[in-house]
């Protein structure tokens, strides 16, 4: 990289220091004891720094960033967002759910976005047993975040979106299976239900619980969860490294099927990329399942021009330390870095795939770069030795150019040591 370009992202996050004014509080030692006492004492815009530790359930309905130093780190005994009016943004970052708890994302007109949380879910067989809902939103991110497939609820899916527009992007999503070992059986569960809703997923997993048959049971179901089903809804999967839906594999006798990779019912639509791995589970007999099934009101489409994706390396940084903003497409591709202290309002443009996410208002354009021969392009990032960086949450995105301009998937960069 020139010179010139380590001066514009060292510039760059300089500015971004200085125009740092809200407050920060922090959860921990010498600070607040609980996430939820910082909440109630912080104004709309402040920044909330969670220190290591494991801390109660918390309600978050102002307009604030709530930033673990890490899921490795930090515990949450579940989380619930509410009541974030358009226009506003609040964000969680860094910690993971205890054990049999969730994330609620209801009712929330503004922006919401998740980053690097990992989620459990509810005890099998709860009522509610979800282990992500999102209800009734304007405009949800879900970045860099996973749920590893333990004590979801039999049937129940992973990731519930109704009415709201759902961007995942850099996930691992696997469904529930029933485990004959602690004598828990049934059909695997289904990865994500998407009703009246937009969802976009690059860089994500999604694979279907598998289903594990009893013998003695009597009549109990060993299906494979599907991975993605779409009621009155329309799905992007722009694919690229890490993509994947998979349904979950049938058990026991031949009769059990597997599950679907995507089903579309109900006038729902979708826009795949050619090389987004999509496979249905096998049957109890070992063959296939079909990789989509699509009723007469549906349709799907297949994008042939490949589409760049984006990632931060690592998605946590330090004051003085380093990270990247990678860039991942098809090799001699032309692309635009760039980036902005928050996100910004959705915007889309004639002749462009995707949409851009940076606030115009904060965006700096990092430097133009070519993907090499292994189809990618590292952005190095040099985070200033400069105390006003704590706690700040820059996002990125990048344009690629070419037979198809398309905007990559956003990424962000949680400074929280």
């Amino acid at each position: 990289m020139s010179r010139r370009r380590l001066l514009l992202l060292s510039a760059f996050l300089s500015w971004l220091a200085s125009s740092a004014h809200a407050a920060l509080l922090v959860v921990g030692p010498g600070g607040f004891p609980d996430i939820q006492d910082a909440i109630d004492a912080a104004q709309a815009g402040d920044t909330i720094l969670v220190q290591p530790g494991a801390y109660s359930k918390f309600v978050l309905s102002k307009p604030l960033r709530v930033l673990g130093v890490g899921s490795a780190q930090v515990t949450a005994d579940g989380c619930e967002i509410t009541g974030i009016a358009a226009g506003d943004e609040a964000l969680v970052s860094g910690m993971s759910m205890g054990l049999f708890t969730k994330v609620e994302v209801i009712g929330n007109p503004g922006t919401v976005a998740l980053h690097d949380v990992i989620v459990s879910g509810p005890p099998p067989f709860s009522a509610d047993a979800t282990a992500m809902d999102f209800l009734n939103n304007g405009r949800v991110f879900l970045l860099s975040s996973e749920s590893p497939g333990m004590g979801k609820g039999i049937l129940q899916p992973v990731l519930r979106v109704e009415t709201t527009t759902l961007h995942v992007a850099n996930g691992i999503y696997k469904g529930y299976g029933p485990i004959a070992a602690l004598m828990l059986y049934g059909s695997g569960a289904p990865v994500m239900t998407a009703m009246q809703s937009a969802v976009t997923l690059a860089r994500t997993s999604l694979v279907g619980g598998n289903g594990s048959y009893c013998t003695f049971c009597g009549p109990v179901g060993a299906n494979g969860g599907h991975a993605l089903v779409a009621t009155q809804s329309s799905v992007e999967i722009v694919g690229g490294p890490g993509t994947e839906l998979r349904g979950g594999d049938a058990d026991g006798p031949p009769g059990f099927v597997g599950g679907i990779g995507l089903w579309l019912q109900q006038g729902s639509d979708a826009l795949v990329q050619a090389d987004a791995p999509i496979a249905g589970g096998l049957d109890s007999a070992g063959t296939q399942a079909p990789a989509t099934l699509i009723d007469p009101s549906s349709t799907l489409t297949v994008e042939t021009a490949a589409l760049s994706t984006a990632y931060i390396t690592p998605s946590q940084g330090a004051v003085g330390g380093t990270a990247a903003f990678v860039i991942e497409g098809s090799p001699g591709t032309p692309v635009l870095a760039a980036a902005s202290l928050a996100f910004g309002p959705s915007l889309t443009f004639p002749g462009v795939f995707g949409t851009l996410f940076l606030d115009l208002g904060s965006l700096a354009v990092l430097g133009s770069f070519t993907l090499g021969p292994s189809g990618q392009a590292s952005v190095p990032l040099a985070i200033p030795a400069s105390p006003g960086l704590l706690g700040s949450i820059p996002a990125f995105q990048a344009l690629q150019a070419g037979a198809l301009p398309a905007f990559t998937n956003p990424a962000v960069l949680a400074i929280v040591f």
